[in-house]
């Protein structure tokens, strides 16, 4: 493999050069690697898988710098309305992206590098982010927050905490959103309700940047890339707003080494149990046992505090906000769940679960949290967390890709089009981080979480071991 040096230094390993042999190699290097010399002579077989291997690479390399294009496209095309600190969206977004542009073209300049595809994905994901990033103080801190705090307070009181009716219109104060938890949460719910509000909302933000820190890590991000991973959309909104799902990665990321913390998940959201079934799938019967014993611990150990009718409420909720979600589409956000009938969606979060079960070991519970996340019934930007480690298989310039299309405000194509993206490295070998890649967070290692435990279900790389030798 030819090797050089990128932009930060280091092997060069981008998408379009590194995965696909280097379209320059001479006859003799590819009668070395198994391959018939065709344009030297020989019958026209021989010679048409030679040209095949000689015009695919450019082919790819051509088409790998239409990403930075379609990928700029669509950040202008799905968020050019708005207006950012009085400015235009599409005028801000430019100007970074031009400057960080020059800037790097000046780096290279000076270290002597040639550009690759993944640095212009990477300035254009983070302009996007900054961006999007700003235009969330606009809306109302820690709104989930307080529908928590709410539900809490009303369960302290005896009072009705879920929806008994579905919504009409929405309530003048966001903290009043249906809460669709589960009974066993709501003496944790009344936790939040004590403390005054600001210490309250304090406290919970920052337990919730703590444990998503701890998942960005075991993820494989080193402190400064899970620093920053903070300022990712998915990640910064779900802090700002303070959902759940921010602390609950944390369940999720300790999964490969604390099995049983993927059967807890189901409590905080039902989409939470398809992880879980990578605990069966890699026959962790221990740590099953020890999930379900804690499992049944917390329903029971609460139904004294919520009683049989708390939970004959709450599942009358789930169906009165299906029925809001039919009077106010918004109330679905980006789920696959409003584009398609509810037959034909659950066909396909079925074919989804299905497929993500196939992989064992790490690559198996990257794909386990892509299908939740795209067969949740409600999804938001903080509902890609969990898809981060699906999204970190994937080679520096489409995981920039996909950084980009989640840092979009608006819960337009971007947002679907980027569950798709997440499943390539699961089916398509060259799409796939290698170790060492330049402008890939995970840097030396070939994969999410590095550090973890397999237990001895880990799935054969052949494809990283390759680039690894090369």
């Amino acid at each position: 493999m030819r090797e050089g040096t990128g932009a930060t230094g280091g092997a060069r390993s981008d998408w379009a050069d590194a995965d696909w042999a280097d379209a320059e190699r001479s006859d003799a290097a590819w009668a070395a690697a198994g391959a018939t010399p065709g344009f030297r002579g020989g019958d026209r077989a021989a010679w048409i898988p030679d040209l095949v291997r000689r015009v695919v690479p450019v082919a790819l390399r051509i088409a790998a710098w239409g990403l930075p294009v379609g990928l700029g496209a669509l950040i202008l095309y799905q968020d050019w309305p708005r207006r950012v600190l009085g400015a235009p969206y599409d005028e801000l977004w430019l100007a970074l992206v031009v400057l960080g542009t020059l800037t790097l073209a000046a780096v290279a300049r000076v270290e002597r590098a040639r550009l690759t595809v993944a640095p212009f994905l990477a300035i254009e994901a983070a302009a996007a982010c900054a961006l999007t990033d700003v235009l969330v103080f606009a809306g109302e801190p820690v709104r989930d927050f307080l529908i928590y705090r709410h539900a809490g307070a009303a369960f302290l009181a005896a009072a009705p905490v879920y929806l008994a009716a579905p919504l009409h219109a929405y309530p003048a104060n966001p903290g009043d959103l249906p809460y669709l938890y589960p009974p066993p949460t709501l003496p944790f719910a009344a936790m939040l309700a004590v403390p005054p509000e600001p210490i309250a909302a304090a406290g919970w933000v920052a337990f919730s940047a703590l444990a998503v820190l701890l998942a960005l890590r075991r993820f494989g991000l080193s402190w400064a890339w899970a620093l920053a991973a903070i300022a990712w959309p998915p990640v910064f909104v779900g802090l700002y707003v303070g959902n759940v799902a921010v602390p609950a990665a944390a369940l999720f990321a300790l999964g490969p080494s604390l099995g049983w913390s993927l059967v807890l998940g189901p409590v905080i959201k039902p989409q939470d149990a398809i992880p879980a079934l990578w605990v069966l799938r890699t026959g962790r019967w221990r740590q099953l046992a020890v999930g379900v014993s804690v499992l049944l611990a917390l329903v029971i150990g609460t139904l004294p505090l919520t009683g049989l009718d708390r939970w004959m409420q709450w599942l009358g909720a789930l169906v009165a906000y299906r029925q809001s979600q039919a009077i106010m589409p918004g109330l679905y956000g980006a789920s696959l769940s409003h584009l398609l009938p509810y037959g034909a969606f659950l066909l396909v979060a079925g074919i989804a679960v299905v497929l993500a079960l196939r992989y064992r070991g790490r690559r198996g519970l990257a794909a386990l949290g892509l299908a939740s996340t795209a067969v949740s019934p409600v999804l938001w930007a903080h509902g890609f967390i969990v898809a981060a480690p699906a999204f970190l298989m994937l080679g520096a310039p489409l995981l920039w890709t996909a950084v980009g299309l989640t840092s979009l405000l608006n819960t337009g194509p971007g947002w679907q089009l980027v569950m798709l993206l997440g499943a390539l490295p699961l089916a398509v070998a060259w799409t796939r981080h290698r170790a060492g890649e330049p402008w890939h967070p995970l840097g030396p290692a070939a994969g999410p979480w590095p550090a973890a435990d397999d237990g001895g279900d880990a799935e054969p790389e052949e494809e990283t071991a390759a680039a690894a030798r090369s």
